[in-house]
């Protein structure tokens, strides 16, 4: 009996070493690894207080290719003065001065400036402008200019941090923060074929053509609207961002040709969800473009589109809720001929279309 006394004796003295090891090996592996225990500083490890969130690299990074842009117009008493009509912002998009900004910032102008972000101020002229999609371009003589970070395969997500850099009420330039509320918003401006990103950043006057940026630094859209009711009352957190990719697409148009060329067909309609239609021969799950009218002497009233027609596919396009219907139609080929797939009274039938040139 003694004798299996003293082999538990034994055994425990051994764990007991064991442990007493172990713990000092993960000791000294601790204060390897991580010497702020030394000076007694063991919380950092688990909750710096002193440490600060910060996107000054994100804005650094964007800000000196957002600019200010001052829209003049000549005075009615005296022809050669000009006065100051508009305060906005704008997006240098190449190096060899090519700013975005927002038609509206320049509409009605007789001169602009643009101010870079070193405060030199330059003279601007206008390349072309969209009214429809509220977008212009400007040149201003310059060179090794700095450009927006474009990164073509960021998808904008619901719930992204986001910045808008721009010149609200002629301030100089100031960074807001928000989050992305929600995209693919169509509809926000009349007759706009957009589809818009919604932010709570704050957008204010002079914000208008300035830069959305994510925390990395890079373009997710073009600083819109602020949102108004019908009773022309602005919304607070409600602002309305142009998607860098449709803002960077119709730059390169207007950079090209002057302007944006669209097909017309002359239809206005309602989109419609997806709803299951029957005909003879089979079942079809339908997701398309409700004809609400047809404009006289259009080329739809001339190929026999009426109102009622629900439009389901062009030439080799189906519309998808991703896809509004409106904008495959503006990018058809003006003078080129398109095929209609058409639902009427439960039959589908194919109308050719012959295609003209919207004009803006």
């Amino acid at each position: 009996m003694c004798s299996n006394f003293f082999e538990i004796g034994k055994y425990n003295t051994l764990k007991y070493v064991k442990t007493v090891v172990f713990g000092i090996i993960i000791a000294v592996l601790l204060l390897v690894f991580f010497p702020n225990i030394r000076s007694g500083k063991f919380s950092s490890l688990f909750h710096q207080e002193s440490s600060v969130i910060s996107y000054n690299q994100a804005v650094n990074k964007a800000a000196p290719a957002v600019v200010s842009i001052f829209s003049l117009q000549a005075n009615n008493t005296r022809k050669s003065t000009l006065n100051n009509s508009s305060l906005g912002s704008g997006v240098i998009i190449q190096s060899t001065g090519y700013i975005l900004t927002n038609e509206h910032v320049i509409q009605g102008s007789t001169a602009i400036r643009v101010m870079l972000s070193n405060g030199q101020l330059l003279p601007a002229k206008v390349i072309g402008k969209d009214t429809i999609s509220d977008i212009a371009v400007l040149k201003i003589d310059a060179s090794n200019l700095p450009i927006i970070t474009v990164n073509y395969k960021y998808k904008p997500k619901v719930g992204d941090l986001v910045l808008a850099i721009g010149n609200p009420y002629g301030l100089g330039q100031s960074v807001s923060q928000g989050i992305i509320s929600a995209i693919g918003k169509y509809n926000i401006q009349p007759n706009s074929r957009n589809q818009y990103i919604q932010t709570d950043a704050a957008i204010n006057a002079g914000n208008s053509g300035g830069a959305l940026i994510n925390s990395r630094g890079e373009f997710v859209g073009l600083n819109s609207s602020v949102f108004q009711n019908n009773a022309k009352v602005t919304t607070e957190g409600i602002s309305f961002v142009i998607p860098y990719s449709q803002a960077i697409k119709l730059t390169n148009e207007i950079i090209k040709n002057g302007k944006v060329i669209r097909g017309y067909v002359g239809i206005t309609g309602d989109t419609i969800m997806p709803n299951l239609y029957q005909t003879k021969n089979k079942n079809y799950k339908i997701f398309g473009l409700l004809v609400r009218a047809v404009a006289k002497g259009s080329p739809a009233e001339k190929s026999g589109i009426k109102s009622g027609d629900i439009i389901i596919q062009i030439n080799n396009e189906k519309p998808t809720s991703n896809k509004n219907i409106s904008e495959a139609i503006a990018e058809l080929k003006p003078d080129s001929t398109a095929i209609f797939k058409i639902l009427r009274k439960n039959k589908i039938i194919s109308v050719h279309v012959n295609v003209e040139e919207l004009k803006n």
